[in-house]
């Protein structure tokens, strides 16, 4: 990268523009899923996710042939990373087709989410190579989660057009809810109240406003909203979560009481939150019957069944019923997946992972990385770390394995 004094500002300019930034500000921002083709991300597009997801395994085989070359072996963490990716999938195939006799292929498909995992590698290799250090690296996290809740506000507005129409169910609470990256934008929250950032300082607070707004008044995620207050409450801690707390509170208040529609919209959160509090929730919610399934299934077999995919004889739709989504019930999907299996391979993730944060020497890294660990737990009923979040999961590894001195010299390989 381009060298440049404080007084140059032609020469921050060039950085800026430098192919590396270009690239490594691609490859975040799509790992964002911003473009993924969910039913509420009025901008997804099919197939997009599944060319990203090419790509990194391209970037994988690139990366691994390069240490072969260059150190004549490969990083202990990058085989494990692999492990990690491959063993869900072929076991998944596997037992889908014993389970159900779905065709080997259709098992591949369906379990292609956890190649997101698979962004450790680019991650990784940008830290190694001094493409990003930890402080740009969150000043990446902060601009792509701004884009996404840019869009998301232009969406709501009708200024920025859709890509795909929302299906929206008769009975639901909310009657407008876009999802254009909204784990990402969950994600930067904790990052930008305690970014040592030069840029998220000086714009921390627009940014604060259009993410947490974005998330309250536009998403309207229980989880999201949930795992933001926690995650929050453990980067800052002590007086600042209280200083935070009550600023939040005297904002929230004053935004309700000043702009009619952020009050009806919080009303809806309002009304989620009574919902998932009374006592028929567990009796009418689709989220809930398909727990009940899975402890029905579990107790007849303890090894997994496999997940089916839609596009073979309309998967569980046929063997289950309507609204059964692995998706939708976190490590109860897991377990339904993949069984036994399952459960230890998120105990050796766990631990592993635990221990790479316990190594990162930096009190302030440690902290965010810490706090990006505990996102992925909290949101484990209702989203598995590896299946659904491995978007996530795939960059915490990237980078808690290279700030812990993994690979480098004298070092744990």
């Amino acid at each position: 990268m381009t060298a440049y004094s404080k007084n140059n500002k032609y020469g921050k300019v060039i950085i800026y523009l430098s192919k590396k930034n270009i690239a490594v500000f691609f490859i975040l921002l799509l790992n964002t899923q911003i473009f993924y083709g969910s039913v509420g991300n009025p901008l997804g597009v099919k197939g997009l996710q599944e060319l990203f997801y090419i790509f990194l395994i391209l970037w994988v085989i690139l990366s691994i042939a390069i240490q072969q070359v260059s150190d004549g072996r490969v990083r202990k963490l990058d085989v494990y990373v692999l492990l990690l990716v491959i063993l869900p999938i072929i076991y998944g195939s596997l037992i889908a087709q014993l389970s159900y006799g779905q065709p080997i292929f259709f098992g591949l498909i369906e379990e292609r989410r956890i190649l997101a995992v698979l962004v450790y590698f680019p991650v990784r290799d940008m830290f190694e190579r001094n493409w990003i250090n930890m402080i740009s690296f969150e000043k990446y996290i902060a601009i792509c989660a701004a884009i996404c809740a840019s869009l998301s506000v232009g969406i709501f507005f009708g200024v920025v057009p859709t890509l795909q129409e929302i299906n929206i169910s008769e009975i639901a609470l909310r009657e407008k809810r876009i999802s254009v990256g909204p784990g990402w934008i969950a994600l930067s929250i904790p990052f930008l109240l305690n970014s040592k950032s030069q840029f998220i300082a000086k714009w921390r607070i627009l940014l604060l406003t259009l993410t947490f707004g974005t998330m309250i008044v536009i998403i309207q995620s229980r989880q999201l909203i949930l795992i933001i207050v926690i995650t929050t409450l453990f980067v800052l801690r002590g007086r600042r979560a209280t200083f935070f707390v009550v600023v939040l509170i005297i904002a929230s208040l004053t935004a309700i009481y000043t702009i009619p529609t952020i009050n009806a919209r919080v009303l809806v959160i309002v009304q989620m939150f009574e919902q998932l509090a009374s006592g028929t929730y567990s009796k009418e919610s689709w989220r809930m019957q398909s727990y009940q399934h899975v402890l029905t299934f579990w107790s007849e077999q303890k090894f997994g069944y496999g997940s089916l995919s839609l596009s073979w004889q309309d998967g569980f739709k046929r063997v289950i019923g309507d609204f059964f989504f692995l998706a939708d019930i976190g490590i109860a999907g897991t377990l339904f997946r993949y069984g036994i299996p399952g459960i230890v391979l998120y105990f050796v993730w766990g631990i592993n992972q635990f221990n790479l944060l316990k190594a990162i020497k930096n009190p302030h890294n440690r902290t965010l990385m810490g706090a990006v660990f505990v996102y992925l737990i909290i949101g484990t009923p209702v989203a598995a770390p590896l299946e659904y979040r491995g978007f996530i999961s795939g960059v915490l590894l990237g980078v808690t394995g290279y700030l812990a001195n993994y690979g480098k010299k004298g070092s744990i390989r």
